[in-house]
């Protein structure tokens, strides 16, 4: 149980890197997001939700 808690934190962590590493294309990794067209995406401030998701990974370490 352990090492599975252990496993999970290290896939977070490399997550979150990815995040803060590629900080404004980031958007990219995110489910869903490719899935809407361009006239929606407009809605949608991309360098503030790459950020978010990548606390949101690193919280979850």
């Amino acid at each position: 149980m352990f090492y599975n808690a252990l496993t999970m934190s290290g896939i977070f962590f490399i997550i979150s890197f990815i995040f803060l590493i590629f900080r404004d294309k980031a958007y990219f990794l995110i489910g869903g997001y490719n899935c809407i067209t361009k006239a929606q995406r407009k809605n949608y401030d991309e360098k503030k939700l790459s950020k978010d998701f990548g606390t949101t990974f690193l919280n979850m370490v």
